[in-house]
């Protein structure tokens, strides 16, 4: 009886590394490939779902912008389209002369003095947007719009302002 525990022992240390190692050998290979056919399988159907995204990505950015009507001009906040239409009119009619002017042969002085920005009767001027300058300009008298439009025409040059306060200036 005293032999079978000894050869027990002996197979368990033995016998079962070695009985291992001849099944790993066989068993790992065939391990690798089922994994490897997995992940190349996922990263096919990948592949696929993605060059199908791109593609109907591309169909829709091509419809979008070629058959889109071109994007109207947004209005600032406070102001209505009629104001606005009225602003880009104006302005319009100040390039017109200018142009008039310039095409006549006259000189067009854009070497004024300029105005001091703190001298200005709207506060905080040079941090307001056009459309809060807009908003503010038929508050002002003659003189007060003078300021401005000589301040903008040496400065910003903002088409919206300068043609607000010339239509201001002629009503």
């Amino acid at each position: 009886m005293g032999r079978r525990p000894f050869r027990t022992l002996a197979e368990l240390a033995v016998f079962v590394p070695i009985g291992l190692v001849a099944e790993l050998r066989e068993t790992i290979p065939r391990l690798m490939e089922s994994g490897r056919e997995r992940v190349e399988g996922r990263i096919a159907v990948a592949r696929v779902i993605g060059e199908m995204a791109v593609k109907a990505g591309a169909e829709q950015l091509r419809t979008r912008t070629v058959d889109a009507p071109p994007d109207p001009p947004s209005v600032p906040q406070g102001l209505s389209a009629d104001v606005m239409a009225t602003d880009l009119e104006a302005s319009s009619t100040v390039v017109e002369a200018r142009a008039t002017e310039t095409a006549a042969g006259e000189q067009v002085d854009d070497s004024e003095e300029s105005v001091d920005p703190e001298a200005l009767p709207i506060a905080d001027y040079e941090s307001l947007a056009a459309s809060q300058v807009v908003a503010r300009l038929p508050a002002l008298n003659t003189v007060e719009l003078d300021q401005v439009a000589q301040f903008e025409q040496t400065n910003r040059r903002r088409r919206t302002v300068l043609g607000k306060i010339d239509q201001l200036q002629r009503a």
